[in-house]
């Protein structure tokens, strides 16, 4: 009785999925020959670990494209080795932590008492060690690396935001706006 509710539940979060994936295909399909900024309006992001403009997701080659090469060179590279690196000691930090806890649970409830449990309990508290410092050295080059990053797609914004020249109030009367 209980796996029908949850087996509803899967079908309904495959179907939400496969209309948002359908959805985001079609708009791509207008027109192909045409450059992402005609199909999709919208400023560069840099979220989840990838690069869009608006709903589309960019690939390397397009990302060259819209950057340039010299800020793909310079900039891009290095950001993104600093933020998969991150990413890799974060993940992986976090990953023997939660292995240790587990062995640890498991040969506490299992063992307890006993000669082994207490080299495990050791093997364990460097496990904890060595997963904390890996967890804590990957925070600076993901926050770095992602900092880098969205400096890379506010560049890009920068540099298509359009020039306008306008007249508005101010304290002293009228004054003369130029955006670049």
């Amino acid at each position: 009785m209980k796996t029908i509710p949850a087996l509803l539940s899967a079908l309904i979060l495959i179907t939400v999925s496969g209309i948002r994936n359908a959805d985001a295909q079609n708009i791509l399909k207008l027109d192909e020959t045409q450059p992402v900024e005609n199909i999709i309006p919208g400023n560069m992001k840099f979220c989840l670990g990838g690069f869009r403009i608006g709903s589309h997701w960019l690939s390397e080659e397009e990302l060259r494209h819209y950057i340039g090469d010299e800020v793909y060179y310079e900039t891009y590279h290095g950001a993104r080795q600093q933020y998969l690196a991150g990413s890799v000691l974060m993940g992986g930090g976090a990953g023997i932590v939660i292995a240790a806890a587990m062995v640890q649970g498991i040969v506490g409830s299992n063992y307890p008492n006993s000669a082994y449990a207490q080299r495990a309990n050791a093997m364990c508290l460097l496990s904890y060690i060595v997963g904390t410092t890996s967890m804590l050295t990957g925070i600076p080059f993901l926050a770095i690396g992602s900092g880098r990053l969205k400096w890379v797609a506010s560049d890009y914004n920068a540099r298509q935001a359009p020039v306008s020249l306008d007249l508005g109030a101010c304290p002293n009367g009228i004054g003369l706006c130029l955006r670049f």
